[in-house]
């Protein structure tokens, strides 16, 4: 009984394509920037790119973008300090939300 193959041999027996992805490009990069990117005409007339902001954030999200405790977070959606959003079993909470909360109003 053999072993397992390492991704070397299995491409020399023709085991797994060589190339199974195709490479990163500069166009590849600028669309997918793109796509993650608003574009907004200046004065001049010109395109200056805006990255798109989340509307809403996952428990985790508003964890990262606020510092705050998974605990702490539950607590404020329990008390209405925080609005939630439920989709499906997803729990999401509005970024107008966390911005009233961080800057002192209520939600």
């Amino acid at each position: 009984m053999r072993g397992r193959l390492s991704l070397k041999q299995a491409r020399q027996e023709g085991r797994v394509p060589i190339d199974p992805l195709p490479p990163l490009n500069a166009e590849t990069t600028e669309e997918s920037r793109s796509m993650k990117e608003d574009t907004e005409t200046t004065a001049g007339g010109q395109f200056r790119s805006q990255p798109l902001e989340p509307l809403s954030y996952s428990i985790k999200g508003t964890m990262a973008v606020t510092g705050l405790g998974r605990s702490l977070i539950f607590a404020m959606l329990a008390d209405g300090r925080l609005k939630r959003v439920k989709i499906g079993k997803r729990t999401l909470i509005p970024r107008a939300s966390i911005e009233a909360l961080i800057s002192g109003q209520s939600a």
